[in-house]
């Protein structure tokens, strides 16, 4: 059944608006996807805020243009067509759809937006691999520590040989 020219303009606005209001977002072709395969990874985005959009290309690109962004840089949009988007963070999209890629070798990315610009396939992928903020807050505050917990092992290691030479010198005696 044909979608008519009203419901069309709806989904336009809909994405329009999506595009406008989200941090990043992920094209990705899922020609050969069970529908299980995508609605759990629709389940992972809403988990972290994120969603995912199913559309026709020709749509998906009037809603590009009409979010103000030029088209001509964007690849060309081949098989069944989702649109993936961070409403958080920017990585949130790409980390899931990334990892649903390793797991479902039917889905491909096709690129990315992020701040009103075209991300290649390559920059979506370096975007999955990011870690999260949470992680990276893990990794500083390592860091922090390192030096305090160097210096409390250093401290531990000399009163330590002092206990054992102290041991040694009675035992000799």
């Amino acid at each position: 059944m044909a979608i008519t020219k009203d419901k069309k303009k709806q989904v336009v606005d809909s994405l329009v608006e999506q595009i406008k209001n989200s941090k990043s977002a992920v094209l990705l072709d899922f020609k050969g996807t069970t529908v299980s395969d995508l609605e759990a990874v629709r389940g992972e985005l809403r988990q972290s805020k994120a969603n995912m959009k199913v559309t026709k290309k020709t749509l998906i690109k009037l809603a590009l243009e009409n979010a103000g962004l030029d088209t001509a840089g964007m690849p060309e949009l081949e098989g069944e067509i989702a649109m993936a988007f961070s409403q958080e963070s920017e990585i949130d999209a790409p980390k899931i759809i990334g990892s649903a890629i390793k797991t479902k070798k039917t889905m491909k990315i096709l690129g990315g937006l992020m701040e009103d610009k075209f991300l290649s396939i390559q920059e979506v992928i370096a975007l999955s691999t990011l870690p999260t903020r949470e992680q990276l807050l893990g990794m500083f505050v390592g860091t922090i520590a390192a030096p305090v917990n160097n210096l409390v092992w250093g401290l531990n290691d000399v009163v330590g040989r002092l206990v054992r030479t102290l041991d040694a010198v009675k035992n000799s005696k």
